[in-house]
């Protein structure tokens, strides 16, 4: 499993954590969030389209959740559209809870085998986008690996279109839920920010996966220890 996946941005304790957050978030600059832009809202008014155009009752999943972020991440992270097949499977592999070990480790391969393929094309093809900065930025940190960089490719990927889909969809099920908070969103649409806060509050999609170790035993202050053994609420 390490081997297939080694230490990214959930898996790592500063200081590793810190250089692997510095090298992804340095990609998420201003300029090209601003350029790319105009391409997410042509996307969006597109699939919004769709769904408007679509026969009673609409799929909100097929049409706009699912297919808006798939296109943005592709564009973003410089994955080929023409992949979302591939990548979208992998995925619903990764996250499945109902896969055995030796499943899990295929899909596993078979991600990262992608994604290196992927990183291997940015090195012969420079492109804008953010797979070929992760690469380029092996010129200022040589210790970035390929197996690195194809982890944070990974991370990227799934959480940029499954979890963006499934908040989505998420999102629009509390909005219409008794009582109706769509109709005081339409009244007071002020309020959609918000709204979009509660629900990646309320409606995480990370609630399984993500576990965490104790590293040691800490020394807690002594009033504190005095409560704890006392029974007292700290």
């Amino acid at each position: 499993m390490a081997a297939l996946r080694p230490s990214d941005l959930l898996t790592s304790d500063p200081p590793e954590h810190t250089r692997l957050r510095r090298l992804v978030a340095g990609q998420f600059t201003a300029r090209r969030m601003n350029r790319l832009a105009p391409r997410i809202q042509a996307i969006v008014d597109h699939h919004l389209g769709t769904l408007a155009a679509a026969p009673r009752p609409a799929d909100l999943m097929r049409h706009v959740a699912l297919p808006v972020p798939s296109l943005v991440i592709s564009e973003l992270l410089g994955v080929p559209f023409a992949d979302r097949g591939l990548y979208q499977r992998l995925t619903t592999e990764l996250l499945s809870l109902d896969r055995t070990r030796e499943q899990l480790l295929a899909s596993k391969a078979e991600m990262k085998a992608y994604l290196l393929s992927l990183v291997h094309s940015k090195r012969a093809a420079p492109a804008n986008d953010l797979l070929t900065g992760l690469v380029q930025a092996q010129t200022t940190d040589p210790a970035l690996t390929d197996d690195e960089m194809a982890a944070l490719g990974q991370l990227i990927l799934i959480a940029g279109h499954e979890a963006t889909a499934t908040v989505c969809g998420l999102a629009v099920l509390l909005l219409l839920r008794p009582p109706r908070l769509w109709d005081t969103l339409r009244r007071q649409p002020d309020l959609v920010d918000g709204v979009i806060d509660e629900t990646l509050r309320y409606a995480t999609v990370l609630q399984f996966g993500l576990l965490r170790v104790a590293r040691g035993i800490a020394e807690l202050p002594v009033d504190v220890t005095e409560a704890i053994r006392g029974g007292r609420q700290a």
